[in-house]
Order: structure tokens, then sequence, then C-alpha cells
């Protein structure tokens, strides 16, 4: 049962933002006009592309985090959060990301260190 509620789910959080999107186009398209949508799609596209390169780090370290922290076990989970960020501060200096992209990896272990408990 819990499959196929989590497999209903799945499906919802794909269905729903695709949804409002095919809605939002000819608002957008009608506000903004056609050729600065376009220009618009072609700028998440090209953001979507980087998404490749995430490798499932981000899937693996929701799943695993919940585990832990469901086993209380929030050294664990700790660890699997600076792992995870240490590999995205790894891409984010291959990329050449830009500095804003830092504060927030930097803000995100903070706070996740936090939420495990580790910090006071």
């Amino acid at each position: 049962m819990r499959a196929k509620r989590n497999s209903i789910y799945g499906l919802l959080s794909v269905a729903l933002p695709t949804a409002v999107l095919l809605a939002a186009y000819p608002v957008l398209i009608h506000g903004l006009g056609a050729d600065v949508v376009g220009i618009y799609l072609l700028a998440t596209n090209l953001s979507g592309a980087w998404l490749v390169f995430d490798f499932g780090v981000s899937a693996a370290t929701l799943k695993f985090v919940a585990e832990d922290v469901a086993a209380d076990n929030r050294r664990a989970a700790a660890n699997i959060v600076v792992t995870s960020l240490v590999f995205y501060g790894v891409c984010q200096r291959r990329r050449k990301i830009s500095p804003k992209g830092g504060v927030k990896l930097v803000h995100l272990m903070y706070c996740s260190i936090r939420r495990c408990g580790l910090s006071r």
C-alpha cells in the first residue's frame, strides 16, 4: 500500500507542475510576447541541463538522511549531508558557479547540521 501511495505522490509531483506550466504559457505569451517567452524557455532549458550533473546525489541524500533521522541516528544523517555538500562544492568549483551559490551551499549545510541536532 505504501509503494502505491508513494507512486501516486511521485506522479502528482510531476503532473501538477506540468499542468500549471502548460496553463501558464498562454498567459505568459499574451503578457510578455512570444520572443521574451522563447528566451525564457531557452534559459530554463539551459539551466535545467546542469541538473544532469547531479548524478542522483540530491535524491540519495534525501533518502538516506530521512532514514537516519527516522532511526534517530543524527550523526550519520549529518555525515551524509556534509558528504553531499562536499560533492556539490566540488561541482561548484568545476563549473565556476557564482559566489552566491557558495553562500547558499554554506547556509544549507549550517541549517542541515542544526536540524540534525549536532549543533546547539
